[in-house]
């Protein structure tokens, strides 16, 4: 293996957005022997996977390399071989056909299978930072040399010394292992070879210098995580040039250029969009069109009371999903079903839901009346179902790649709906107090970065349809260009729904005032109906938000992740020699709500892990290390659940889509909070469409597809948010 895995490297695109983020292990990782099962003659060369023994080769191989026999160069699944290959890949081996040759014979080739994990969060190795160089000479047709440095912290925990990315269904290798050109075996530094299109890297850059030029001061935020830090202008320049700074011999003699661009040397990019047009598009003339819409009551006066099945109304949303989830009801009896939820006692992970009955009261049934108390809801008239549309929302921003996650996670796309108030007779009347969002959450289609980089550059598109001051988002045009993003997760909506939410002061009935309370629904894969399912990060409320000892523990076991904002909440949680339910079912909360836990700061770190980057923005200075420690473990983890992130902790009235004005919460839009326990001590500031923004603008960049990107959009967002 060693001999010749200095040519074993193939890069072709890599979008992550986090320094600190998991790299694949090859567990028990090696390449097989050179293997040679078959030969040219007859009807081709099979050397097939399924044609070598178990001892041979593992059954479920990372990643595959080929040769001539008799030949030291390597091919690489999706570099150029002398034949025309029926199949190269891990799965199914080389197969070369006679018949499909121009000289009608294959080549004699030999393969070898690389095994090893393909799943990156198996592995306990984290990034710290990636520098890149470009070979003098290309080697294999590959143009530029990686070295990834990982955190102290993680390599204390394992020996590995290679690793797999799987990029796009490619793979690279990168070894610490002494050999070629890494420099030193077990320094923590992992050396890769990978290619970059160097042209068309400068011609994607342009194309983000000319959105940021657009703007007279463009400015770029540092944020730690949803925290911003610091902000500046970003520099002018007329072009996006390369500078060569300096030649540097590499371990094995030969030689590679630190390349500078211009752009990504200017510091983080700017967010380059109007905000309105392509993050939150709450424009009346756009989610209130006749053409689009539907609002039995015609709040906003556009007289979209017309057609409930017009494709942004919630009568069309949930008929998508019953279509789609193939659960043989009728769309009554798929949204009659949902909305029994409230009717009815439902338990999730141990917790009891109790039943808000006053549900009823804001649907009317075929005869056209509201629902009296204590009715069921059989005969409602979903061609009336009071729900209008607040706003559609872009969350590209929580997409990760394939090379840091199992399957890849794509972002999202985000239909914010607001409850009507009918009367008795089902006249309207104004909403009031009885306020209650629902909110559909697709994931996008776009799963991997060459496609989340065009949908990136998708949202921009839109974005310069509507004009910078959003002058022509009241066109067909916009509307349409619009509808064709959130057609890719509407129409396949059970296929593509990651969640539903609830955001509720209304259910428990008119002029009955329990409460907030948010729940989360998905659907059930073996029913294909919507059910309540736990809320993300958030462990019960009722028995954990304050003064639990449990929690208690959990923080302080779970210290460095949270820090890190790398934790995953369990459903089940073990104290004292006994396993909890943990992860909460809903969360009741109320005005400046936030998670506090009898922390003992013994049992913290001492020290702030190399991954963590703080949140505060201003701080008192008698706040030592300790007290500072104590705070940002208690925020990090308030923040990053569903309630405080909706409270205290953004100083946020429930909802950062207000359901009558429509209005944006200063979460949102930009604000400086109090530590919720420490007011006037420590301060943090947020502007999370900003962060958004920022993110778009390097999602459509040449940084998207790049390893660069590790390195220069640092910590834009945390490793597990949800909202």
């Amino acid at each position: 293996m060693k001999s010749n895995r200095k040519n074993a490297y193939l890069i072709k695109c890599l979008l992550t957005l986090l320094v600190g983020v998991i790299a694949l292990p090859a567990v028990a990782a090696s390449w097989t022997p050179w293997l040679d099962r078959d030969s040219p003659g007859g009807s081709g060369d099979y050397e097939h996977l399924n044609g070598f023994t178990s001892k041979q080769v593992c059954s479920e191989p990372s990643a595959i390399q080929a040769r001539l026999r008799g030949s030291i160069h390597i091919i690489y699944d999706g570099s150029l071989a002398p034949d025309l290959l029926a199949s190269f890949s891990p799965e199914a081996g080389l197969v070369c056909k006679n018949n499909q040759q121009q000289d009608k014979r294959c080549n004699d080739y030999q393969v070898r299978f690389f095994c090893g994990s393909t799943q990156l969060q198996d592995s306990k190795l984290k990034v710290k930072s990636v520098d890149t160089m470009r070979l003098t000479e290309d080697e294999n047709g590959l143009n530029s040399v990686a070295f990834v440095t990982m955190t102290k912290e993680s390599l204390e925990l394992t020996e590995e010394n290679n690793f797999v990315l799987d990029l796009d269904s490619k793979q690279v290798l990168l070894f610490d292992d002494g050999i070629g050109k890494d420099k030193e075996a077990g320094d923590g530094i992992f050396t890769g070879l990978f290619f970059e299109d160097v042209k068309d890297a400068l011609a994607t850059d342009s194309k983000t210098l000319e959105l940021i030029n657009r703007i007279e001061k463009p400015i770029s935020f540092e944020f730690s995580s949803r925290s911003v830090l610091t902000k500046k202008v970003f520099p002018q320049m007329d072009s996006v040039v390369e500078k060569q700074l300096k030649e540097v011999t590499l371990a094995d003699g030969t030689t590679a250029i630190i390349v500078d661009n211009s752009l990504h040397s200017g510091g983080i990019l700017p967010g380059v969009v109007n905000e309105e047009n392509a993050l939150i598009i709450n424009d009346v003339d756009v989610i209130a069109d006749p053409a689009f819409t539907y609002d039995a009551c015609n709040s906003d006066g556009t007289g979209n009371d017309i057609n409930p099945n017009a494709p942004w109304s919630f009568k069309t949303l949930m008929s998508q999903l019953n279509a789609s989830s193939n659960t043989g009801l009728t769309d009554q009896e798929f949204i009659v079903n949902w909305l029994e939820n409230w009717l009815q006692t439902n338990s999730v992970n141990g917790f009891s839901i109790a039943a808000r009955k006053g549900v009823v009261e804001y649907f009317k049934d075929a005869t056209g009346n509201a629902f009296s108390a204590n009715q069921d809801l059989t005969n409602i008239d979903i061609d009336q179902l009071p729900f209008r549309l607040l706003a559609i929302v872009n969350r590209i921003d929580l997409s990760k790649s394939t090379a840091y996650g199992q399957s890849g996670q794509p972002g999202e796309i985000r239909f914010v709906f607001g409850l009507l108030n009918m009367d008795q007779q089902g006249g309207c009347q104004s909403i009031g107090l009885n306020k209650l969002t629902v909110i559909f959450e697709y994931a996008d289609t776009a799963d991997v970065c060459t496609e989340i980089n065009a949908r990136a550059n998708q949202w921009i598109d839109l974005d310069n349809i509507a004009g910078i001051n959003g002058q022509n988002r009241n066109t067909l045009a916009f509307k349409n260009a619009l509808k064709d993003i959130t057609d890719d997760v509407t129409i396949n909506g059970a296929t593509q729904l990651n969640q539903l939410r609830t955001n509720d002061f209304a259910f428990d009935g008119k002029n009955v005032f329990s409460p907030w309370q948010l729940k989360e629904f998905v659907i059930d894969p073996n029913t294909g109906l919507i059910t309540p399912d736990t809320i993300k990060q958030n462990p019960d409320p009722a028995l954990f938000r304050n003064g639990s000892n449990l929690m208690a523990d959990y923080l302080e076991q779970n210290a460095g992740d949270i820090l890190c904002e790398a934790h995953v909440v369990p459903e089940q949680y073990s104290f004292q020699g006994q396993s909890h339910n943990f992860l909460g079912a809903f969360a009741d909360y109320t005005v400046g709500n936030m998670w506090n836990a009898p922390i003992n700061p013994n049992n913290l770190p001492s020290n702030f892990p190399s991954c963590h980057d703080t949140s505060v923005t201003a701080m008192a200075s008698w706040v030592n290390q300790s007290a500072l420690m104590q705070s940002e473990v208690r925020h990090k983890f308030s923040l990053n659940t569903c309630d405080d992130c909706h409270s205290g902790e953004t100083d946020t009235n429930f909802v950062h889509v207000d359901p009558v004005s429509r209005q944006l919460s200063g979460f949102l839009t930009g604000i400086s909070v109090d530590d919720a326990i420490m007011q006037g001590d420590i301060t943090r500031e947020f502007n999370d469409l900003a962060r958004r923004n920022q993110v778009l603008t390097s999602l459509a960049s040449s940084q998207a597809c790049g390893i660069k990107v590790l390195n220069s959009f640092h910590a834009l967002q945390p490793a597990n948010i949800v909202h």
